[in-house]
């Protein structure tokens, strides 16, 4: 099996496919019982185990894969490459405004990416899968996109809650001016 094809099907089984059960619940822990890094801690092992869960119900699919036309691994690779290039500008711009000590970010973010979109990273993760399945045709990070079209608007709504109770009057005002998710077209 070619390493390439089974580490991104592995990516996307693995991390992409527990990625929005992991933030609703940090999310809602949060809500719930503030911040607290031993939390977090605790909810990343618990993910960490589902994932070898995942991996043990899910590995006899791993070979299963659809022959796509030729245009699909460039298109595929470009999708990836765009994915992760405005993730890492959207992380960028949210570490300026953490506030250490806190781990959270205490001042709104509204530029880059985040003046087109409240929840660009969310949309990045959704689509990575996409390009993921353009790539190496397998069906398991299709799949995964297909998930993530289906947890992305809980997931954020729940994070815009969140941002609201933490930053409140900038945030509200801010999330009249732009979209959830789809960029308007101007």
């Amino acid at each position: 099996m070619d390493v390439i094809y089974l580490g991104l099907v592995l990516l996307s089984l693995i991390l992409y496919s527990l990625l929005p059960f992991f933030w609703l619940a940090r999310h809602m822990v949060r809500m719930r019982y503030g911040s607290w890094f031993g939390l977090d801690i605790m909810i990343v092992l618990v993910f960490m185990m589902l994932g070898a869960v995942v991996f043990t119900i899910f590995e006899p699919f791993i070979n299963t894969y659809q022959v796509l036309p030729t245009f699909a691994v460039p298109l595929g690779w470009l999708v990836i490459a765009a994915c992760i290039a405005i993730e890492l500008w959207s992380l960028y711009l949210l570490g300026q405004k953490v506030e250490i000590g806190k781990g959270v970010s205490t001042k709104l973010v509204s530029s880059g990416p985040y003046s087109l979109v409240r929840h660009p990273i969310y949309i990045c993760h959704t689509f990575i899968n996409l390009g993921i399945y353009l790539v190496i045709g397998a069906l398991i990070p299709l799949f995964v996109f297909a998930e993530w079209l289906l947890m992305i608007k809980p997931l954020a709504d729940f994070e815009d809650e969140e941002l609201a109770l933490r930053l409140e009057e900038a945030y509200l005002k801010y999330k009249k001016k732009v979209p959830q998710l789809v960029p308007k077209i101007k």
